[in-house]
């Protein structure tokens, strides 16, 4: 599923981050988003500034600021296909501290999008890793609900599986094809009732 990137990928990628960049957090209209879940890599992050909200007296911010995030699409589980490379936006409390970039480190993102910009809602982005066949997998801390943004059909799908690079070796967790069968099954409603920004 993830295949190696060639030299003309990489290159391409350079050029893509030269692109034009937006410098405040956009906000979509309810109406006319649609939900991706998509598989890749983060390249790339930059802050934005915090919002205006931060700097008034009226509120207190304790996250780090909003973060604009480049991502590398390798696979899409759910909705239409998103540009092989986007930009995506979110909040964090620890901003981008412990995000790893590169395509050795990938990941499981739901994204939001109005066609244009891209959004991911708080918490909804995953560490994926690797079987010891090469299958990419998301790895679970517990089986009852794996990710709140995930369908409850998911559940039984759970299985162990013997990681790479795991302390213990076999941990509980789901497979991507998995993954992707249970969000088949799944309606646009049904997805956004798990998603909260």
């Amino acid at each position: 599923m993830f295949a190696d990137r060639s030299l003309p990928l990489i290159v391409l990628t350079l050029l893509l981050s030269s692109c034009a960049t937006i410098d405040e957090f956009p906000v979509l209209d309810d109406a006319e988003t649609n939900y991706l879940v998509v598989a890749g890599h983060f390249i790339g992050a930059r802050y934005l500034p915090y919002p205006p909200e931060c700097s008034s007296g009226e509120y207190i911010c304790l996250d780090a600021p909003p973060m604009a995030l480049r991502f590398a699409v390798d696979a899409t589980l759910y909705g239409s296909r998103p540009p092989i490379q986007l930009v995506t936006f979110t909040t964090r409390p620890a901003g981008k501290e412990g995000l790893d970039f590169g395509p050795e480190h990938p990941y499981l993102l739901l994204l939001k999008t109005d066609g244009r910009h891209f959004v991911t809602p708080r918490y909804s982005f995953k560490r994926l890793g690797w079987d010891v066949r090469d299958r990419a997998a998301l790895p679970l801390k517990t089986a009852h609900r794996p990710i709140r943004w995930l369908p409850s059909d998911v559940n039984h799908l759970v299985q162990e599986i013997r990681f790479q690079h795991s302390e213990s070796g076999i941990r509980e967790g789901l497979f991507l094809d998995d993954i992707k069968r249970a969000l088949s099954n799944q309606s646009e409603a049904q997805i956004a009732a798990g998603c909260t920004t």
